[in-house]
């Protein structure tokens, strides 16, 4: 209240400025942050009341966070240059600790260019029919979603924006159990009999599993609050659950993955094993053998895994089915990024091309996707800022708290489930802010000290 009748005082903008400070600006990013959490709570209550036109209810709600980012993201940005001006702070200081940012600046730097050399085609402008992804999207997952979640200057916020998902998504995974085990509920899609819950495609809802379920496995680890780690569990288990049954085994294997990783990282960062990270891979495993005398696809698919090896090795005529064909498109998408290394096809622009030859329109493998869309240098910078992120949390691994360690667990997972998907309009956005919130500690200019305000006494 005082800084913000400080604010009101000011007798010129300059005054007004210096008034505000950078911590606000970055609140104020959280809007649409907060707003994506409860997008599938909305489109689940979208559903119910509008059966027939769930998709269309889905893009207009994107879109209409897309276009409060957008808006957000300008007057921010405006503050931000006027208050940096104001104050003569350098920018090279500002950005100093953020690497991700100047990789993911040449990705978009790559991402323009290689739809200037393309051309602004229909695709590029609005995205295909289904998942909505034009450069514009493109753009804000990395220079909004992931450059806003890095800037929450508190962790509380990030750690409360990690329990809002988790939260948010508890009366949908109810449901999606009552729809498997009971009665099949009429709002929620369905294809070829998998799961999809709000989702248009039983991969998409994968996705959208593997964060919370790896979040909240980690806030089971760590969490002390009683109340907040038994959510957590409640979370893990049914949610677990509901992949099994999902049958996407891609996302399957990569929960397993990033529960491993939970360990390794534990141990690395406390010099020793932390019994309770055994125990969430343990609930896992056993919820998945129990599961297994049921879903009988689980392990089908798992012994698949090797008999595709084995095609591919040998390079027989089998091959090409490898991963429910995703050899064959990663093989075809391979041969068209020879034929455009630099600047790639631009969005969507093997589409017809693929599908003609596969009759998928689409890689399912998110690092050749960026790489065939706008270029190799695009995949490298993508690679190279994720890597950062990463390599962020290992340098400050004695310190590493838990809402970050949590973080980095949940996009590790993801990482590993993108090696076979796509990017989603509806699900990508989720990723890129846990990744900013992994980044760790936010990018915030450093604040002279008030005079006024003494310093705290520490406590024996």
């Amino acid at each position: 209240m005082n800084q913000l009748q400080k604010v009101l005082q000011s007798k010129t903008v300059k005054e007004m400025l210096v008034q505000i400070p950078f911590s606000f600006v970055f609140v104020l990013l959280c809007i649409p942050l907060f707003l994506m959490v409860f997008l599938p709570l909305f489109q689940l209550i979208e559903n119910i009341l509008h059966p027939d036109s769930y998709m269309n209810t889905f893009y207009l709600n994107i879109r209409s966070i897309h276009s409060v980012s957008c808006n957000l993201a300008i007057i921010c940005a405006a503050l931000l240059v006027a208050k940096i001006a104001v104050e003569k702070k350098s920018l090279y200081d500002f950005f100093d600790s953020a690497k991700p940012l100047v990789f993911f600046g040449i990705l978009l730097l790559c991402m323009c260019l290689s739809t200037r050399i393309n051309g602004m085609t229909e695709l590029a402008k609005n995205g295909d029919g289904y998942r909505g992804e034009s450069l514009q999207t493109y753009l804000l997952y990395f220079a909004f979603y992931f450059l806003a979640a890095s800037l929450i200057p508190s962790q509380r916020i990030k750690e409360a924006w990690l329990y809002t998902l988790i939260l948010a998504n508890l009366p949908m995974a109810c449901l999606v159990l009552f729809h498997i085990y009971a009665k099949p509920l009429p709002f929620f899609s369905a294809r070829e009999g998998m799961i999809c819950s709000i989702f248009s495609n039983s991969n998409h809802y994968a996705y959208y599993l593997t964060l919370i379920i790896l979040i909240s496995a980690m806030f089971f680890v760590k969490e002390t609050n009683k109340v907040l780690k038994a959510l957590a569990l409640i979370s893990f288990i049914l949610n677990t659950i509901i992949l099994i049954e999902n049958k996407t085994l891609g996302c399957f294997l990569a929960c397993l993955f990033g529960l491993i990783f939970s360990v390794i990282v534990c141990r690395i960062c406390e010099g020793r094993i932390q019994p309770k990270t055994l125990v969430a891979l343990g609930i896992y495993c056993g919820i998945s053998l129990i599961l297994s005398f049921w879903v009988k696809s689980l392990v089908r698919d798992i012994i698949g895994i090797f008999s595709d090896l084995s095609h591919i090795c040998e390079n027989d005529e089998m091959a090409w089915h490898a991963g429910t064909k995703r050899w064959d498109l990663w093989t075809k998408t391979i041969q068209y990024i020879g034929e455009k290394p630099l600047f790639g096809f631009g969005v969507e622009g093997i589409a017809q091309r693929l599908e003609r030859e596969t009759r998928i329109d689409r890689p399912h493998c998110e690092f050749l996707q960026y790489a065939v869309f706008f270029g190799i240098p695009a995949g490298v910078a993508y690679l190279a800022g994720v890597f950062c992120v990463f390599l962020n949390g290992l340098k400050q691994k004695v310190r590493l708290d838990t809402v970050t360690l949590t973080a980095l667990v949940a996009c590790f997972g993801y990482l590993v489930s993108s090696c076979f998907g796509n990017t989603m309009f509806y699900t990508s956005p989720f990723f890129f802010i846990t990744l900013g919130i992994g980044f760790g500690t936010a990018i915030l200019p450093k604040q002279p000290a008030d005079p006024a305000k003494k310093p705290r006494e520490k406590t024996p």
